[in-house]
């Protein structure tokens, strides 16, 4: 069995049902910011739920069965399982677990918006608090964590955002866009420096030396996702200076959809260089 490939297809789900996760909760409360239509339905938040405990789960399984070694009866080896359940990468699925079922029970609650925001911040703080679990910095301690659950959760509001931005570029008329997609350019800039102050501070605890950065195949796997990044980053600045203010005038809407679409397929291909750095690369190397 081709651990390696699963593994990447399962973890690379999860991420992206957490970036969604996250996302479209900012999406929704900017949308009620702006008295617009929500751009996520609850059966895609279903959806999404279900994909995330299919995810951390298999994630789980694939880790078992890559120790096991004996095909894919040893992804359910009992005693396995038991022993590594209270470990970091056991623990993490639990906590992912209980993130992506509250995640759908808060749909039982939507007309009492702030439970389901509480219920939804603690979605997030799960969510986030699960990814820590494991990794290459838990040997930096808190401080590693904090940066982090930061980074995952800039990754999210921005990442996230996409599909649904996209969404609402297709649900509403450029005027009442225009508001909306404003705010969200001038929270991005926030949201973007604490994204880059985090990874650099993550970049500051991993290599002690800069020449590991081209020296070892870990950085120059890094190096290339800070390319993948510094495209998307451009991207984003080419939307919120030229497209957004553009708005107005008729193709503006169609342009500025074309150039999420292009945003996010570099986003798919950044979360993917994450996963293989993180699952195959790994800090070893």
């Amino acid at each position: 069995m081709h651990w390696e490939l699963w593994t990447v297809l399962s973890r690379l789900t999860l991420f992206i049902c957490m970036a969604l996760t996250v996302g479209a909760f900012f999406c929704c409360w900017l949308s009620r910011q702006h008295k617009l239509e929500q751009p996520v339905h609850w059966q895609s938040y279903l959806t999404v739920a279900g994909l995330g405990v299919l995810s951390a789960t298999a994630s789980f399984l694939l880790f078992i069965g890559s120790i096991a070694m004996t095909g894919v009866n040893g992804m359910f080896d009992t005693e396995l399982i038991w022993m590594l359940l209270p470990d970091g990468t056991g623990q993490a699925m639990l906590w992912q677990w209980a993130a992506f079922t509250l995640l759908a029970l808060s749909l039982l609650i939507r007309h009492y918006l702030r439970l389901q925001a509480l219920m939804q911040l603690t979605v997030v703080l799960l969510l986030l608090f699960s990814f820590t679990l494991g990794g290459h910095l838990l040997q930096h301690g808190l401080i590693g964590r904090l940066a982090l659950g930061l980074h995952l959760l800039c990754i999210g509001l921005w990442i996230g955002s996409l599909p649904l931005l996209w969404r609402l570029c297709q649900q509403h008329a450029a005027s009442k866009l225009h508001p909306l997609m404003q705010q969200f350019g001038q929270l991005m800039v926030v949201v973007l420096l604490l994204l880059i102050g985090s990874g650099l501070g993550m970049l500051l605890l991993l290599f002690s030396e800069p020449s590991q950065l081209w020296q070892t195949t870990y950085g120059q796997i890094v190096l290339l996702k800070l390319g993948l990044v510094s495209l998307l980053l451009g991207l984003g600045a080419f939307n919120k200076l030229r497209l957004v203010p553009a708005l107005h005038h008729p193709a503006g809407l169609v342009k500025l959809r074309k150039t999420i679409a292009l945003e996010m397929l570099l986003a798919v291909t950044v979360l993917i260089t994450t996963v293989v750095l993180t699952t195959i690369i790994g800090w070893t190397n």
